[in-house]
């Protein structure tokens, strides 16, 4: 083996940040599994949630959510809240963003930054508008605002930080306006002054101990005031609720832990609560549960056409999302969406499906994205299945015959197969029902699955770190995916450790070569070999005429890997905590040279992936990169600063890649959702095909946007499309990464329009092969 001879490439090429992708286009898939606040406007529900804004039609059905791509200055929302006089919705935003939006047009008429600006603000937690007069709550105090020089924008006037006896500082968690009162409450209680003579002094306190009884050192505060039927109700987390009788007020309900209260026309009051929701009748002494069998967490509910409408919390009994409750059932909508925004780690598989696993705030789960739909694997459907907060989900692949596999860190591995019928079924191996390994000892199951990798000869290699008899690589041969689960040989599955010549208890991430050979990484910063090549010699199944190659950190110059991708060249792409590497796997193993790459943004690299045309992308806590083909030329960088507003990047820590090679789709994971961005790289037949475009006819002059698109067997990569008028004259020649990505728009080589007749189009590939099509061009 080769050392590492020097820090190569350097970064000698960048084109600016945004790169050559003019042609690219973003998307942001964000959850809108946690929903909070819930109003209805123009028709239309309204709820927000910690991925964007959630809009459902409730005579359809039809879910939406909204979020940076539609203009939205953040996508974790706190609150939303309506003025009645001009119909707009207010959205205060976890980073103190504020964005005023028109439900009609669905666009944000004004973005207010006085929050933002404010170094003191963190966050809003809540916002009345009504009557002329709007208030923002945050973690610094409450503010009112003003409209500017009678215009329709608005700024901050004033911020109150002290209320009162209460001194600075105070957050505000809930405001109301209710008969001329303006109602602030938090930690300490609620403050109530007088609409229009507010400052420092006219502020009465009515203390969280001496007024309702509750200890000041219990970490409650108030978390909802509301105002059904023209009286006011307060009510404080993990605690009672509370009405104001125009002196102080006065607990009616023995009930605690309510979220939010509403109430119908004929004075049934409604509760939602962390174990489901509840009602109290005029005629009746305390509050019941409407459905015991339905005890989810209910965080906001309001009315809308007799029925109670309400946002559900996610857990791990639930998926969160809209309930409407008519008396007798209760109906479910839920966002077409992941369960959570931190993204651990993605695959694409090869049917074209996109994996992930995610990691959220109340739940830790699978989903699959096929045909624009998610579905989940979680504990709420899955209850069989731990997958709990706190469980890292460290690897999704995919074994020859159609199944899924997790990987996770300490709860072993779960295979996912589609059955006959199209149903999945989720089956979970562990020490008690498969050979699997728990690090401690034959009965523990603590299991560490951190890699899989199809086998060529139809089998599937798995990782089994850490086992406690140091056998951690396992080989599941092709058979047993052959003899179904009702035939199941769990002695087929076969383990490497010492005895079969593995001399590594660290085995992670694993990839296969061209040669067959595995390339087998560790994570844990201990490993004694970091890399360790395997050549099975067509044998997986006998550990006889194993081959291994060990390489230790003297050997390649990093400790642990974070990721690992084989491109279609060899290369060997490896992502580690101090830089991006690496070799040519078409090498014999004790030959091939580790090379280190600088440039990309950030060294510690999370993940990298290459797409058809062998780019590499590269993710780190700084943003995205992407390296040419060459090895040597960063292409494009891309972060939340750079780009289309608001930017193309939904967060610039990248956690995780995935690569969709038919669509050149290249998928992003990041700690706060998941960025798309569909790229002119995708899986090109390797020589030109039948010429097949659309639309046919070609209709131009009239819409400036038209293009005319060519399919992925018209195009190889680097190839030269050209185009001829009727009479044979060259009229266009177009570039492969512009035919690919956006097509012809009708126009010349000049920039003008052509003609109407039917162009002959000849398309050239690197190696010089050649096809001929035609279109029908009409010009309007």
């Amino acid at each position: 083996m080769k050392r590492l001879p020097v820090l190569l490439p350097l970064l000698l090429l960048l084109v600016a940040a945004g790169g050559p992708a003019r042609a690219d286009t973003w998307a942001t898939i964000t959850s809108g599994w946690r929903p909070n606040r819930i109003l209805e406007a123009s028709g239309y529900l309204w709820a927000s949630s910690e991925g964007g804004l959630l809009k459902l039609d409730p005579a359809t059905g039809d879910l939406q959510i909204l979020n940076t791509d539609d203009g939205l200055y953040s996508n974790f929302l706190t609150v939303v809240a309506r003025d009645p006089e001009s119909g707009y919705l207010w959205i205060g935003h976890r980073n103190a963003g504020l964005d005023v939006f028109d439900p009609a047009s669905a666009r944000i008429v004004q973005r207010i930054r006085d929050f933002d600006n404010d170094s003191d603000v963190q966050t809003i937690n809540d916002i009345f508008a009504g009557g002329g007069s709007v208030f923002v709550a945050s973690d610094q105090g409450l503010s009112r605002m003003e409209r500017y020089e009678n215009e329709d924008l608005w700024v901050v006037q004033e911020t109150y930080r002290a209320f009162g006896g209460w001194s600075a500082p105070n957050e505000i968690t809930r405001i109301a306006v209710h008969d001329g009162l303006v109602f602030a409450g938090g930690a300490k209680g609620i403050a109530v002054t007088p609409l229009g003579e507010i400052d420092v002094n006219s502020w009465t306190n009515y203390d969280i101990a001496a007024e309702f009884g509750i200890d000041p050192n219990a970490g409650s505060t108030v978390r909802f005031l509301e105002i059904p039927r023209d009286t006011l109700y307060a009510g404080f987390s993990g605690e009672g609720m509370y009405r104001w009788d125009g002196g102080g007020f006065t607990r009616f309900t023995s009930i605690t832990g309510a979220y939010d209260l509403t109430e119908d026309d004929q004075g049934t009051m409604f509760a939602g609560r962390f174990s489901g929701l509840y009602a109290k009748g005029p005629d009746q002494s305390e509050f019941a549960r409407v459905d015991d069998e339905y005890t989810a967490k209910f965080f906001a509910v309001t009315m809308h056409d007799g029925e109670v409408w309400a946002t559900i919390d996610t857990d791990t009994r639930y998926f969160g999302g809209f309930a409407v409750w008519d008396d007798v059932s209760f109906e479910m909508f839920r966002p077409n969406t992941p369960a959570g925004d931190q993204i651990l780690t993605l695959a694409s598989a090869p049917n074209g499906d996109i994996w992930l696993a995610q990691r959220g705030s109340r739940i830790t789960g699978v989903h699959r994205l096929a045909d624009g739909l998610w579905t989940h694997y979680a504990k709420a459907n899955q209850p069989h299945a731990p997958f709990v907060y706190g469980i890292a989900i460290n690897a999704i692949e995919f074994d020859p015959h159609g199944g899924a596999w997790v990987g996770t860190w300490g709860n072993s591995a779960y295979y996912i197969r589609q059955g006959e019928n199209g149903a999945d079924s989720l089956f979970y191996f562990n020490a008690d029902n498969s050979p699997l390994a728990g690090v401690d000892s034959p009965e523990s199951n603590f299991i560490v699955v951190n890699g899989f990798e199809p086998d060529p000869g139809g089998g599937l290699w798995m990782s089994n770190m850490a086992a406690y008899d140091e056998k951690t690589l396992v080989y599941l041969p092709q058979r047993w995916f052959i003899e179904g689960p009702a035939n199941w040989e769990m002695n087929d599955w076969v383990r490497f450790g010492p005895v079969e010549g593995m001399q590594s208890s660290d085995a992670s991430l694993i990839e296969i070569d061209g040669r067959g050979r595995l390339w087998i990484t560790s994570i844990r910063q201990e490993a004694d070999y970091p890399l360790i090549v395997m050549d099975p010699n067509d044998t997986p199944e006998n550990p006889d005429d194993d081959e291994y190659t060990y390489f230790t950190a003297d050997d390649v110059d990093y400790v642990n890997v974070n990721d690992m991708e084989l491109a279609g060249d060899g290369a060997l792409w490896i992502a580690t905590p101090v830089g991006l590497y690496y070799v040519d796997t078409t090498l014999p193993a004790d030959e091939v040279v580790f090379t280190k790459l600088t440039g990309a943004l950030g060294q510690s690299i999370n993940a990298v992936a290459v797409d058809p045309l062998n780019q590499v992308w590269v993710g780190t806590d700084f943003g995205l990169s992407v390296l040419g083909r060459d090895r040597f030329t960063w292409i494009a960088q891309y972060t939340t600063e750079s780009g289309p507003h608001p930017s193309p990047l939904v967060d610039n820590r990248v956690t995780a890649l995935a690569v969709r090679p038919e669509t050149g789709e290249v998928f992003i994971g990041t700690n706060a959702g998941l960025s798309v961005v569909t790229t002119p790289y995708r899986e090109f037949a390797d020589n030109v095909g039948e010429i097949v475009v659309a639309p046919q006819p070609f209709l131009i002059g009239a819409d400036p946007g038209a293009r005319l698109r060519f399919s992925s067997t018209s195009l190889v990569a680097d190839a030269t499309i050209r185009l001829y008028s009727p009479s044979g004259r060259l009229v266009r020649t177009l570039p492969f990464r512009v035919a690919s990505a956006e097509g012809w728009d009708g126009r010349d080589d000049d920039g003008d329009w052509v003609g109407s007749g039917v162009y002959y189009i000849v398309v050239t590939g690197p190696n010089g092969s050649s096809k001929t099509g035609k279109v029908a061009v009409v010009r309007e």
